[in-house]
């Protein structure tokens, strides 16, 4: 069992089990805060979104299958996080460009101390399945 993270408190236990090429992870987290938080699985290099924590029986819960071949280590580590730092951050800059900006198909701003950010949903990032950009068409 692993402890889950929150605000630097335990709030919660995560089991992680071998499941043939796959991990299955359960957690269970008491319900100390509120809106919609996710819950994410580190090997100290890489971090893994599992997913929303979902209410269920006074406790928020998830349940995920994830493939061995996302980690690199065992040594795992689990931290809730609100759904606004999961987005990346760009700074918005006058006269800068955004080569790949045409692929993105969800974005909003943000006010960020006084500065404007542009918050990147990547799961909403268009993939390319031509290798040609469509630039280069005829």
């Amino acid at each position: 069992m692993y402890d889950v993270m929150f605000q630097n408190r335990i709030v919660g236990k995560a089991s992680v089990k071998k499941q043939g090429l796959y991990y299955h992870i359960i957690s269970s987290c008491e319900p100390q805060f509120e809106g919609i938080h996710r819950l994410i699985m580190s090997d100290r290099i890489n971090d893994i979104d599992l997913g929303i924590l979902v209410p269920e029986n006074n406790c928020f819960y998830l349940s995920k299958r994830i493939p061995l071949k996302k980690f690199n280590s065992t040594n795992f580590e689990f931290r809730i996080i609100s759904r606004d730092e999961t987005r990346e951050l760009i700074p918005v800059v006058s006269g800068m460009e955004f080569p790949c900006l045409e692929k993105v198909t969800a974005a909003r701003f943000k006010i960020t101390n006084g500065q404007p950010i542009l918050m990147i949903d990547q799961s909403q990032v268009q993939q390319d399945s031509d290798p040609n950009p469509k630039s280069q068409n005829r």
